[in-house]
């Protein structure tokens, strides 16, 4: 009868454990998660390379040991997985690397349905994964011919633009091209005054927008203002002088 392998921190002692050089069956009786681990981590590796210790393990009830941790199932804590796989991995050793009487006290101490299990477990996850798999193909597919058939739609029901429509903007295009008309002339400059002199440079600021006007539209016939005859008509009436008096007297009488 082996004694309990726990630890007592208050009495300052610690549980036994396995190391690469010792191996002590009261290790695998721990109850503590994480000396059981280090235990198993170094096992694995005695597992591996000593088939001593793997005939050890199928006559002190070590196989036994490990078979009941792994039919404790795998929790969801780190150190509980870690634990699960650690012990996984010492029975396959065991059973792998052992001769074939050692193969056949793991297969007697039940491990045959864990392995069963595992696999089944295994091929539910992957049909399970294809099953996603394919209905999100599926479903892209249907997606993409369903974004194609809406682009064929839209792209029959678009209106192409008629004849009618292009003339129409061929003429709005002439027409904004035409818009631009010459500058205004300032004809009030030669109603002023009776100088000349200050006429005369209005006539030539008031020419050179013509001018421009004439150097950006070349087609364009060029228009003589309409300033030059009033012109005329102001020197006749200078030249003309004003009336004598006797005429204004004549014309007042009755």
């Amino acid at each position: 009868m082996r004694e309990v392998n726990f630890s007592i921190p208050n009495v300052n002692k610690a549980s036994v454990g396995i190391t690469t050089a010792l191996y002590d069956r009261r290790a695998l009786d721990c109850t503590s998660t994480l000396p059981l681990i280090n235990s198993l981590n170094h096992l694995a590796y005695l597992t591996t390379s000593s088939a001593r210790i793997r005939d050890i393990l199928t006559v002190d009830g070590g196989i036994e040991r490990l078979i009941c941790i792994l039919k404790q199932g795998r929790s969801k804590d780190m150190m509980g997985m870690w634990k699960w796989n650690l012990a996984f991995q010492c029975v396959v050793n065991i059973g792998v690397r052992g001769t074939e009487n050692v193969r056949t006290r793991v297969v007697e101490a039940d491990m045959v349905p864990i392995i069963a299990t595992i696999l089944d477990n295994y091929i539910k996850v992957v049909d399970r994964c294809r099953e996603k798999a394919e209905e999100a193909n599926q479903k892209h597919m249907h997606d993409h011919h369903h974004r194609r058939h809406r682009a064929h739609d839209h792209r029959a029901a678009k209106p192409t633009p008629s004849f009618a429509n292009r003339a129409g903007r061929s003429d709005l295009d002439q027409r904004s091209v035409r818009r631009n008309g010459p500058p205004p002339i300032d004809v009030s400059a030669t109603y002023a005054g009776p100088s000349t002199a200050t006429g005369q440079p209005r006539a030539d600021t008031a020419a050179a927008p013509l001018a421009r006007s004439f150097l950006v539209h070349p087609e364009r016939p060029i228009v003589t203002p309409a300033r030059s005859h009033h012109g005329f008509r102001t020197t006749d009436a200078r030249l003309a002088g004003p009336a004598s008096p006797s005429q204004s007297t004549q014309s007042l009488a009755p």
